[in-house]
């Protein structure tokens, strides 16, 4: 297992904070990931209006690497996928129910269970079990590629989603409605 950032084991809520709230990963990462000039309603849906889309963009830039730059098994993107949006959507880390062609990947989803879908968000991924399985897959193509590469690269892929999300964080916090 790669352990990647540190480990928070507060249950931190998704809330919108108060000045004296700590902002932190599971926050920024979280449904309500937004922190705008409030001075209207509409303001606020806006800004989280804006705060999904940037998700959405991130978690289409995250497939398209899957797919066609890792050439990641498609039950194993679906996997990591369906994980994310259930852990966006709830903020749980309780796995989705597998479908039938997912089964074989379904000991990868568990241990990632243990670890957490918001731990996968900063790094820490079932290294053990994902490489594995992508490494099957690369040998069943024919490929040199290695599991323990398409891990490597998935966290740097995972780093770049979460600076992205933080970026657009930071553009919502520090615009002011002045601001071009």
């Amino acid at each position: 297992m790669i352990l990647v950032g540190s480990l928070n084991t507060a249950q931190d809520t998704a809330a919108q904070p108060t000045s004296s709230t700590k902002e932190d990963n599971r926050h920024i990462l979280g449904v309500l990931s937004v922190r705008p000039p409030l001075k209207t309603f509409g303001t606020f849906l806006d800004a989280l209006v804006k705060a999904t889309d940037t998700w959405n963009e991130q978690l289409l830039s995250l497939e398209a690497w899957l797919s066609k730059k890792a050439y990641t098994h498609p039950s194993i993107r679906i996997l990591i996928l369906k994980g994310l949006k259930h852990w966006r959507s709830t903020e749980t880390d309780y796995p989705p129910q597998p479908t039938q062609p997912e089964l074989i990947y379904h000991q990868s989803t568990l241990e990632q269970f243990d670890i957490g879908w918001f731990n996968f968000l900063l790094g820490w991924i079932a290294k053990h079990c994902w490489a594995l399985a992508q490494d099957a897959h690369y040998k069943s193509l024919g490929k040199r590629h290695t599991g323990q590469s398409w891990a490597k690269g998935l966290i740097v892929e995972l780093w770049t989603f979460n600076w992205n999300i933080w970026e657009h964080q930071n553009t919502c916090k520090h615009t002011t409605e002045d601001t071009p």
